[in-house]
């Protein structure tokens, strides 16, 4: 089953390009959510310890059940339990620390890949509807529509179309503004490289977010 769709007027397109950058988005996202897991997860050591003092909890438990006479072992059990339980607290605060730190490399180094990426790709739009065909293809949506930027009627059209496919991701933050930087009059009616980046970025941790719901459910 296809979803019925108008027919996309492309006036350029540049797909060595957009693959390059599907593919940089991809990989940097699955990279990022790998380091951000393995550094969340506790060790194997971490995992033992919890397991005895899950035991060290139980053997007091029925040691208190004794009652006086087993008073001198039980209190031994729960200085190990207290001890056990100290080490495991600070072991969580140090990771917790260190994904913190993980977590602010991780920006710095997603967003000098941004800069790096804007700066390649300043003022190249990747994608460009022609508004020339827009009427062709699809009249119902141009109709009544006036040039008042004095752009011409075909970056009109052209903007008219692109808001209509990309709504409502067009209308969202700074970012898709920033995206467009240095694309002159077609920025409304064309696709910088930032935007074709993020999407593959979102689309792997959407598909990573599904696994990790199949697979631990």
């Amino acid at each position: 089953m296809v979803i019925p769709h108008s027919n996309v007027p492309i006036e350029a397109i540049r797909p060595n390009d957009i693959l390059l950058l599907l593919f940089l988005g991809f990989v940097a996202e699955i990279l990022r959510r790998a380091i951000l897991r393995q550094v969340k997860l506790p060790s194997t050591q971490s995992i033992e310890r919890r397991r005895k003092l899950t035991q060290l909890r139980y053997e007091t438990n029925e040691m208190k059940k004794l009652g006086p006479s087993a008073f001198v072992e039980t209190s031994k059990l729960e200085r190990k339990v207290l001890s056990l339980e100290k080490s495991l607290k600070d072991e969580e605060e140090f990771r917790k620390k260190n994904v913190e730190s993980v977590e602010k490399v991780l920006k710095r180094i997603s967003f000098i890949l941004n800069v790096a990426i804007f700066l390649a790709y300043y003022g190249i739009p990747l994608l460009t509807i022609d508004g020339f065909r827009v009427p062709l293809v699809n009249p119902e949506l141009v109709k009544g529509l006036n040039d008042e930027s004095g752009g011409g009627m075909d970056v009109v059209h052209a903007t008219a179309f692109m808001k209509g496919i990309m709504f409502p991701l067009s209308y969202v933050g700074m970012g898709m503004k920033i995206s467009k930087l240095g694309l002159g009059e077609i920025k409304h009616c064309s696709t910088g490289a930032l935007v074709i980046y993020w999407s593959a970025q979102v689309m792997a941790g959407s598909l990573i977010d599904c696994y990790e719901a199949l697979r631990f459910r």
